[in-house]
């Protein structure tokens, strides 16, 4: 029974003390911090993979997913998924180490097609040949996207994880 009193004191003055150390806009929104970003699009299907910075309180996430042959010499035509994201947000610090950042934008899921029959060799400034270019037609729906970013800091390290209506992903970042 007495470790339980004990207990129950240390947090009664544990949650005390920290009530103080709520929202603390002051300390936190004036730092920046810069993420790395990927994860999925369940409305597409489609991976996503992005940049996320915040400064001063002000978070902007930005990332898609292309075509991966965009060099290739064959001879035919082929689609690929194909995703974009952009949001636009305001950090809210609950705590120092945990943050809310509600965001809006856009998110496109859709297909790249890459024609193999059209294409022209690229040279570099040099004259040297650097690859294979081929026309490439992209075909994405775009939607208005809304959801919430977690942001966990520990010292410098950020981890963050982020659900919106067209997308699911988490990241890693730094702040400084």
């Amino acid at each position: 029974m007495k470790k339980i009193t004990f207990l129950l004191m240390v947090l009664a003055l544990h949650f005390s003390a920290a009530a103080t150390d709520w929202f603390p806009f002051n300390t936190v929104n004036h730092k920046w911090n810069i993420s790395v970003n990927g994860g999925y699009s369940p409305s597409g299907r489609v991976a996503v993979y992005g940049l996320g910075a915040t400064v001063r309180g002000f978070h902007l996430t930005i990332g898609g997913f292309g075509s991966t042959h965009e060099n290739d010499p064959r001879l035919d035509t082929w689609n690929e998924d194909a995703s974009f994201m952009f949001q636009f947000g305001y950090q809210i610090p609950v705590i120092k180490s945990l943050r809310v950042i509600p965001v809006i934008g856009v998110a496109g899921v859709g297909e790249v097609q890459t024609d193999g029959y059209d294409w022209k060799l690229s040279y570099d400034a040099f004259g040297n040949l650097t690859g294979i270019d081929n026309k490439v037609t992209t075909n994405i729906k775009y939607k208005f996207d809304y959801g919430a970013h977690l942001v966990f800091n520990h010292r410098k390290l950020i981890v963050n994880l982020g659900a919106t209506r067209h997308t699911l992903f988490g990241g890693i970042g730094l702040e400084f």
